[in-house]
């Protein structure tokens, strides 16, 4: 298993959204203050709160341009493309309502377990992808 994907797992299961557990993972690499990095990617989990892009992947292409920002728009377009198809090669859709359903906060245990479960699977995908191209 890929340690970066274990810890966002990790991240994720201990109450930080997908996109933070994503972007945590990388800023000690990236010299990004952790607690800058929870603040920023507070609002991107669940689609940025409803329902679009997968927060996993925001949080992904946060982690893009902390390392290929700074060489402008098209060196990091291209990392970008990279996750997305990479993401894209394994999942149906790239949108969080579409890859969990609707929007809604479960209810029973093991509503709140499945949907952990799933969450994670996508979260994992990223930061495996990331290590791959690597970040």
């Amino acid at each position: 298993m890929n340690e970066l994907a274990d810890r966002a797992d990790a991240l994720h299961r201990q109450g930080h959204n997908c996109a933070q557990s994503v972007l945590l993972c990388f800023c000690e690499k990236y010299g990004l203050d952790p607690a800058l990095a929870d603040a920023m990617a507070c609002g991107l989990g669940g689609g940025a709160r409803c329902g679009e892009l997968c927060g996993a992947l925001s949080g992904g292409v946060l982690v893009v341009g902390l390392k290929k920002g700074a060489e402008g728009r098209e060196p990091c377009a291209v990392e970008v493309r990279k996750l997305i198809a990479a993401f894209r090669g394994r999942e149906p859709s790239l949108r969080c309502a579409e890859l969990l359903g609707p929007l809604y906060v479960p209810q029973t245990p093991e509503e709140r377990a499945a949907r952990m479960d799933q969450c994670c699977g996508y979260i994992r995908l990223v930061a495996e992808t990331l290590a791959q191209l690597g970040y």
